[in-house]
């Protein structure tokens, strides 16, 4: 265990220079009191950390990790931060914000982890996307946090290869992205179906596991794995997509679906869906829930979306670019890239489809990874 001073400490040793004067530093901070920015780094020698920033560009602290994390997962009171393993590992690290104080916790030794988890609308439960790889199907994974997070269930993801996971906005049900990809740890990160896949969009009810909602796409898009998710307060969930069929091919990558409807596919503006090289890496919904930004990063391309009708409304350019946060305010994202870059972003919608309203809040001697909340 490590204490926050020494978090501190490591942060204070390894942030890069501000790169914005100190007059709009302040004011960036003042518009954003409080906020602060989670996201998994690793360093030139291949060391992982989970790390915290906020506006002003100051590096708050830094946990290591014991291997290459995925998506933090914030509790609803704020005090715990949660770091899943990405496939094949089978860790959870915990954090305590309050003490500085971490603990790294094994998961089931017949699963691995798919790298994102959420909790309970109270902050009792903790549920994670898990590969019950004996059988060949997904799981997902039930976590006691008042009981210094034992496991002590699961029930079926409705699918194989669940990814990421939210909380429906009544907190009832859970939204899972079912990516259809099998996967074994004896194989590593090797996709084993590709030409069988079917991935789903799964509602289950949090607490007994019933399956109330599943949806597919059509047939000849099933290479297309659902993998990433958000939702806003009408219950509208953006999904990223990302194809696993031929280099050369070119199918809808971002997706809206509302209750009571199929998985609607947005088109895509021709030079932009071949930017995008089939892989859409993270998606996010403004504080408003009216727009929606995903992460292109094999283009370095972000495109935003209203969630109303699924029109494009512009993109922004950034290297490698691929965690996005909202920020606290409408319209406004924060992105973070693989080449150290942290990036707030304010799309607008204009003739050119260009987003000109962009600030950079610091680049960091280091990677940021695929997530940032």
């Amino acid at each position: 265990m490590m204490n926050r001073r020494s978090f501190l400490m490591t942060a204070a040793a390894t942030t890069a220079a501000i790169l914005l004067p100190t007059s709009l530093l302040a004011a960036i901070s003042q518009q954003h009191t409080d906020k602060q920015f989670y996201s998994g780094m690793a360093d030139s020698q291949g060391n992982y950390f989970l790390s915290a920033t906020d506006l002003s560009g100051k590096k708050l602290f830094e946990i290591p990790l014991p291997a290459r994390g995925h998506a933090p997962t914030l509790s609803p009171d704020g005090k715990q931060l949660v770091m899943v393993a990405r496939r094949p590992e089978n860790w959870l690290l915990v954090a305590n914000l309050q003490t500085g104080q971490s603990q790294t916790l094994q998961g089931h030794p017949n699963r691995h982890l798919h790298g994102h988890g959420v909790f309970s609308a109270n902050g009792q439960w903790f549920y994670t996307t898990e590969n019950d790889f004996d059988n060949q199907r997904g799981v997902i994974g039930i976590y006691d946090v008042e009981n210094q997070f034992e496991r002590t269930g699961e029930f079926a993801s409705g699918g194989i290869g669940p990814h990421e996971l939210l909380l429906s906005p009544d907190g009832q049900y859970l939204i899972i992205a079912n990516g259809g990809i099998l996967t074994h740890p004896d194989t590593g990160r090797a996709k084993l179906n590709l030409e069988s896949m079917q991935p789903n969009l799964a509602i289950i009810e949090r607490t007994t596991g019933k399956q109330v909602i599943r949806q597919q796409l059509d047939k000849k898009y099933h290479q297309l794995s659902i993998r990433h998710i958000a939702v806003n307060q009408d219950f509208s969930v953006g999904i990223a997509l990302q194809y696993q069929g031929k280099k050369s091919d070119r199918h809808p990558l971002i997706a809206l679906w509302k209750p009571g409807s199929e998985i609607k596919l947005l088109d895509i503006p021709a030079n932009k869906l071949d930017r995008m090289r089939n892989y859409c890496g993270s998606i996010t919904m403004d504080s408003n829930g009216q727009v929606m930004a995903v992460s292109s990063p094999r283009g370095g391309l972000i495109s935003y979306w209203s969630t109303d009708n699924g029109q494009w409304l512009g993109h922004s350019d950034l290297a490698d670019g691929c965690g996005i946060a909202a920020s606290g305010k409408a319209g406004e994202f924060l992105i973070s890239g693989g080449r150290g870059d942290l990036i707030l972003y304010r799309p607008c919608n204009d003739r050119s489809g260009v987003s000109e309203q962009s600030i950079t809040i610091g680049k960091f001697d280091g990677r940021w990874d695929n997530h940032l909340v």
